[in-house]
């Protein structure tokens, strides 16, 4: 392999000399951090008699993920179906899509960034398995061992987000203990948001009209609830006449912290395939 470059170096261009130096650049920006991890992960071997340390991604770039499946780990590891003795470290892949809800994860679970390089040289190094969080890689976010109706939610605010929460309410015309209702319909707005660079159309199917439950809406309206069109991103302003429902995707009241502490208030959550309907789940 190693004649090959030479003979290619030798015989080709200064484009193919810099495209070389391009890679060994970024081999190297790699190799660095995987050479520090080498201590880190050779220790963990060491003390596995004694403990065992485990590391593992959070998927935290999608709220459809990273909502419910840290959820489901902590509800299954408190039933007992990953071990007791062992010390579990996360690290986010990805950019996070919403702040509070990693601010209160790294309450009750072990997040850092640190975990990520020792995880990543651990996968490949034979043993490496034992020292993997044990995940689902496929529909992580389902509940298949009925976990969620055995236990009690892992997350919770403290005092200083519910008087926030509260305040948050008031400026959305919603008093201290007025109940609410909150609602979302799936479109293309969020997704090409964050990923203006893909082409995303195959889960079209999944969308539909927010224009569909205003009449839903309404009549939670008349029973004396108000109701709340949720939404990171959304590709239509609501049209609703109704002075109880709020466009709070539209209206710039939106905030990371609103989406978690409204979908866990509210008393129904009505929406359709799409990751925010994780929030309430949890």
């Amino acid at each position: 392999f190693m004649q090959r470059q030479i003979k290619q170096l030798k015989y080709g261009s200064w484009s193919s000399l810099s495209r070389r130096l391009h890679i060994l650049l970024r081999l190297a920006v790699y190799l660095v951090p995987l050479m520090a991890a080498f201590p880190v992960v050779l220790v963990v071997r060491i003390v596995r008699p004694f403990i065992l340390i485990r590391f593992g991604p959070l998927r935290s770039d999608r709220i459809g993920h990273f909502a419910p499946e840290p959820e489901l780990y902590l509800c299954e590891r408190h039933q007992g179906l990953h071990g007791d003795r062992a010390l579990d470290l996360f690290y986010h892949t990805g950019q996070i899509c919403n702040r509070q809800l990693a601010k209160m994860w790294s309450r009750v679970m072990l997040v850092t960034r640190f975990a990520r390089w020792p995880d990543i040289l651990n996968r490949h190094i034979p043993g490496g398995r034992h020292h993997m969080i044990p995940r689902r890689t496929v529909h992580g976010q389902y509940d298949i061992h009925s976990v969620l109706e055995k236990t009690t939610a892992r997350l919770s605010f403290n005092e200083e987000e519910e008087q926030s929460g509260r305040q948050a309410l008031e400026r959305l015309g919603i008093s201290e203990g007025t109940p609410f209702v909150c609602f979302a319909a799936r479109d293309t707005a969020y997704m090409k948001t964050i990923y203006p660079q893909y082409d995303l159309r195959y889960h079209d199917y999944r969308n539909s009209a927010i224009g569909n439950y205003l009449h839903a809406a309404e009549a939670m309206v008349d029973q004396g609830y108000f109701a709340i069109r949720m939404g990171a991103a959304v590709a239509v302003k609501l049209d609703a006449s109704c002075p109880g429902i709020v466009d709070y995707a539209s209206n710039g009241s939106r905030s990371d912290f609103l989406d978690v502490y409204l979908t866990s208030k509210c008393r129904m959550f009505i929406g359709s395939a799409d990751g925010i309907s994780a929030l309430p789940l949890i």
